[in-house]
């Protein structure tokens, strides 16, 4: 039998080696969580790409062939300035999928299976091995854990 808590994140270098998350003050815990949940700022084509799926949220595909189509670009040339700019398009998609998956759970309190829809993910699994990875944590017990902070 597994003597993991299931509590315990594992997504990150940083929560893998810290106290388990019932150790934690759950305030700081939450600020934490929504740090990583951030949606970072850039410049020029990155910070294009990122308003690009932001705009797609719950409209429209998040793949990298529409998102290159709306910027004028084809999906190679779009990989490579990316790629040259340090970054990729799955990473900054993770990155806007990661703010709005946490978003819909605390804030707007939407199912699951309406949030893995709205983040173009292919069924509901995607979403919660993609959360855990992000988070640690499942999305159900994410939402039990945080809701009263929000």
């Amino acid at each position: 039998m597994n003597n993991v808590s299931p509590l315990r994140p594992v997504s990150s270098q940083e929560d893998t080696n810290s106290s388990y998350l019932m150790d934690r003050d759950p305030a700081e815990l939450f600020q934490k969580y929504m740090e990583k949940a951030k949606i970072p700022e850039y410049q020029g084509l990155r910070q294009n790409v990122i308003n690009t799926l932001i705009n797609r949220i719950g409209n429209a595909p998040l793949s990298i062939s529409e998102v290159a189509k709306d910027l004028n670009l084809s999906k190679r040339t779009l990989q490579r300035h990316l790629k040259e700019q340090g970054s990729s398009f799955s990473e900054l998609r993770d990155q806007v999928r990661k703010h709005y998956a946490v978003d819909y759970l605390l804030r707007q309190n939407r199912r699951v299976d309406d949030i893995y829809t709205a983040l173009d993910f292919s069924d509901r699994t995607s979403l919660t091995n993609a959360f855990r990875r992000w988070m640690g944590l499942a999305p159900s017990t994410f939402r039990k854990l945080f809701r009263d902070y929000v």
